[in-house]
């Protein structure tokens, strides 16, 4: 079996939960997702002293009484009299009472929180989404023909209000603001460049309906260009990288290698990341570049990562981490790694499967399945801590993912995956935080 063919038959299988089980799952070093609520202690009271009130003593022109209520009643000893001047008379002493203790307050009953149970639930129906991404309000984006049978195209709907909003015909990527789309038209072989509020062609692209994305600040575009001149179809295939405002201006091919895809903007606006190899086919990994024409400091293009096998990248969305699957190297490197966005701490992880960047920072995946299961589980990975959490249970929810297509929602409280059972292929919610 030619690699290439082997590569895509194996992504298949993992995703619909048939490898084999040589993979093992994660071993789940689970937190629980119930909260737990500590009890809260009493404080301490510090009471003040017993030591009764202060002794008033009286001097009178024949006596010197005590106070009657200072205990024990002194003894009443006679003496002369005594006649002191006015102005040498001692004035009455006045006794402090101490305040008397106030009864400690009692601390409040402590009230334990119901454990949340996650949810599936349907948001768009059969065969209706797909090339469904998230704005950055929290609204799904998607391509759909509607049920009514009226003219097909992108749609966004929140999860409080599940009604189909229309933003333009067609499909492509669009700004987590929703105000630009580089929309692809396969037929023309064009990517056009859409401002959506005015319906205003910015661009058009002549890039054979290349995916094309939008640099974090709206400035800039790019996308990674086939060659029409290919050595064969079990051969390595030839791209160009090429950048360009987002006005279609300065466009340019900033690199030529081989097999290059996953390609993503740093969140600076100043770089990008992509695997691929080099042109002699030599070099392979994670490559990097930027794309400031005045940095004169910056090389050409930067080897991230050098290694053979890398299949798909992802950056999170600090633009700190790296996670990366490795393929066909062996089991002492093939599997899922993790490295900073500089190519150092590289380390390969316990667990194998799809993952996808929370905007918390941490890493969620669906490990592969054993042969013999059916459902899958939704994980988390913490990658400063290297602490896993599983977020939902197969056996009290069966989660079945088509194809390991599944996103997260900002607020990372929940993803939306298109649905594997019955091959209806709906989208649908999963929520594993209240």
């Amino acid at each position: 079996m030619k690699k290439k063919t082997f590569l895509q038959l194996f992504g298949w299988l993992a995703a619909s939960g048939t490898v084999s089980s040589s993979l093992s799952a994660c071993a789940e070093n689970s937190t629980s997702s119930a909260t737990q609520t500590q009890a809260i202690a009493k404080p301490e009271t510090v009471l003040p002293s017993s030591s009764g009130p202060a002794t008033t003593a009286v001097v009178s022109s024949s006596t010197v009484t005590q106070n009657p209520a200072a205990t024990p009643t002194p003894e009443i000893i006679s003496t002369p009299s005594i006649t002191l001047p006015p102005s040498t008379t001692p004035p009455v002493a006045t006794a402090t009472v101490a305040p008397t203790n106030p009864p400690p307050t009692s601390a409040p009953t402590p009230t334990r929180q119901p454990a949340f149970t996650p949810v599936i639930r349907l948001v768009s129906p059969a065969h209706s989404g797909y090339y469904f991404s998230f704005a950055a309000n929290g609204g799904l984006v998607f391509y759909a023909k509607p049920p009514d049978g009226t003219q097909p195209g992108s749609w966004v709907m929140t999860f409080s209000n599940l009604a189909w909003n229309f933003i333009t015909p067609g499909f492509g990527n669009f700004t987590p603001d929703l105000t630009l789309a580089a929309l692809t038209d396969k037929t023309a072989g064009t990517t056009v460049i859409t401002e959506l509020a005015t319906n205003k062609t910015l661009a058009t692209l002549q890039n054979r309906a290349s995916s094309t994305i939008f640099s974090p600040d709206k400035k800039m575009i790019a996308y990674l260009l086939r060659s029409l001149q290919q050595a064969g179809p079990e051969e390595p295939q030839r791209f160009d990288l090429w950048v360009a405002n987002v006005d279609g201006s300065q466009a340019r091919s900033v690199w030529t290698g081989l097999e290059a895809s996953n390609l993503a903007w740093f969140p600076d606006s100043q770089k990008l990341l992509w695997t691929g190899r080099d042109e002699t086919n030599k070099r392979f990994g994670l490559w990097s570049k930027s794309i400031v024409q005045s940095d004169k400091t910056q090389p050409y293009v930067t080897t991230v990562i050098d290694s053979k096998g890398i299949t798909a990248a992802s950056l999170s969305g600090d633009g700190k981490w790296i996670a990366y699957w490795v393929m066909l190297q062996g089991s002492q490197f093939s599997g899922v790694w993790l490295a900073r966005s500089d190519g150092s701490q590289a380390k390969k992880l316990d667990w194998m499967g799809g993952f996808r960047w929370a905007d918390t920072g941490d890493l969620l995946y669906v490990p592969v399945r054993p042969e013999k299961e059916t459902t899958s589980a939704l994980w988390s990975f913490q990658p400063t801590t290297s602490q896993t959490t599983r977020l939902t249970d197969p056996a009290q929810l069966p989660l079945r993912i088509a194809l390991d297509q599944w996103q997260v929602a900002p607020g990372s409280k929940s993803i939306v995956f298109r649905n594997a059972s019955n091959n209806e292929n709906s989208l649908h919610q999963l929520t594993f935080r209240p």
